[in-house]
């Protein structure tokens, strides 16, 4: 019991700290709130994004934002309310590099990070 409490807790903290960010998009920069506003903020031009990806994992649908071939940011159409509007905004302002295929091994080595 303590086992699946201890997963759990760590699977919330992991996919809240690499997913549920929120994102606000202006003409020249991104901002990142991780934990769904109520983490950290972290502020990028938009000329240092490489583009983005998209992931279907279910019925979920994940935009990951790249920099440098790492993954900096993430939008949700779980997590976030107007997912088509934003990804409509980033498909207008950045290059799309490509759909990725979900692999346990790369999200688990990604969450860890």
């Amino acid at each position: 019991m303590i086992g699946l409490c201890l997963f759990c807790l760590i699977f919330l903290l992991t996919e809240f700290r690499k997913r549920a960010d929120i994102l606000i998009l202006s003409s020249d920069h991104l901002e990142k709130f991780s934990f769904l506003g109520v983490g950290y903020a972290q502020r990028f031009d938009i000329n240092e994004f490489d583009g983005f990806t998209k992931m279907w994992y279910y019925s979920k649908s994940y935009l990951h934002l790249i920099i440098d071939g790492k993954r900096v940011a993430c939008c949700c159409n779980f997590h976030t309310r107007n997912y088509d509007t934003v990804k409509m905004a980033l498909e207008d302002k950045l290059v799309f590099l490509g759909e990725e295929n979900y692999s346990i091994s790369n999200e688990l080595s990604y969450i860890l990070k």
